[in-house]
C-alpha cells in the first residue's frame, strides 16, 4: 500500500464518527464495527 495515498486522522481535537471511520478504514470499516458488536455482546469494553 503506498503510504502517500494512505488516509490518515490529523486533527486531535476532532473525534471521528463512523463517517470518517468508514472512509478511513475502508473495507476493513465492516470487521471493525463487527469487532464492536463482539465486545458489546460479551460486555467487554474495546
Amino acid at each position: 500500500m503506498d503510504a502517500r495515498k494512505t488516509p490518515e486522522l490529523r486533527d486531535e481535537k476532532t473525534y471521528p464518527d463512523n463517517k470518517i471511520l468508514s472512509g478511513v478504514l475502508g473495507k476493513s470499516y465492516a470487521v471493525y464495527t463487527e469487532l464492536l458488536e463482539l465486545f458489546a455482546r460479551n460486555e467487554m469494553n474495546p
